[in-house]
């Protein structure tokens, strides 16, 4: 892909990269714990749905985004399955903070290292959400509207969400809000 808005993108990222060579030269490894994320991705019509950019939509291009996580006397690893912000803090105060408490009684997320299957989750915007899945979506917007979409944002014909995964995550939503 050699279009000026990717290759601007591109330089961006180069850019942020060399920021944050300056920033880990100055630190003490040994007592910092240094995570690099984003809350998106970026898009250049990767679907061809026509969406560039961010926050349009809930594919894999936009909501799929790189972890760094650096934890010291850890060993580094990579970690190829699905796992989501949510489980930062329960891995920080697991892995870090040796926590007594159940991990489900402060979050939705779970420790990063454990390969428990991560198959749906929310996805949130400023205006809407999603329920995401391994091969579908339920996506609502504003006014109650929903829509079923594959993963490249192609309309399903009833739902390949199971009804169960939507009450669960409509619950899970919900867990800790008090009225």
């Amino acid at each position: 892909m050699g279009s000026l808005p990717h290759n601007r993108y591109k330089n961006a990222l180069f850019y942020i990269d060399g920021l944050i060579a300056k920033v880990l030269k100055h630190i003490d490894l040994q007592n910092t714990i240094i995570v690099i994320t984003s809350d998106h991705g970026q898009e250049f019509n990767d679907n061809k749905q026509n969406y560039w950019g961010h926050s349009s939509n809930y594919s894999d291009v936009q909501i799929h985004v790189p972890l760094y996580v650096y934890l010291p006397e850890h060993n580094g690893q990579v970690i190829n399955y699905r796992t989501n912000h949510y489980d930062i803090m329960p891995t920080l105060m697991s892995e870090i903070f040796h926590s007594p408490t159940a991990t489900s009684d402060y979050s939705v997320g779970e420790n990063l290292f454990d390969p428990k299957p991560r198959n749906w989750f929310i996805a949130g915007s400023y205006y809407n959400y999603a329920i995401v899945g391994p091969d579908a979506m339920l996506v609502t917007y504003p006014g109650g509207g929903y829509q079923s979409l594959d993963n490249h944002l192609k309309p399903i014909n009833g739902s390949r969400i199971p009804i169960d995964v939507i009450k669960k995550q409509v619950d899970l939503m919900a867990k800790y809000y008090k009225h």
